[in-house]
């Protein structure tokens, strides 16, 4: 258990350090979806545990490109805002290779 918190906090550091803010959005999603997977939960619906702003602050981007970039990705269909909070990922090899910068 602790080696996967060191490896989470290392891929945070490279996630906020390293990649673009579609990337750091894309590489949150994508860990909720392994959350969620490891939880037994639906793993493509996320009911995310935290408010725009939080995301904002924990990926280091603004309020405002964390809402620009899900709306982006919504209207791409790679994933679904039901509400604010509820997010639902439609294709999850387009937010891998977003995440990955192959997009």
């Amino acid at each position: 258990m602790m080696t996967e918190e060191l490896i989470a906090t290392r891929d945070l550091l490279v996630t906020v350090g390293q990649r673009s803010a579609p990337q750091r959005i894309a590489t949150f999603l994508l860990t909720m979806l392994e959350r969620n997977q490891r939880l037994n939960l639906d793993s493509n619906a996320n009911v995310l545990l935290m408010t725009r702003n939080d995301i904002a602050d924990y990926l280091g981007l603004t309020i405002e490109t964390v809402s620009r970039t899900l709306t982006k990705l919504k209207l791409q269909k790679i994933i679904d805002i039901v509400e604010s909070r509820h997010v639902t990922i439609l294709n999850t090899n387009s937010l891998e290779d977003l995440a990955e910068g192959d997009i």
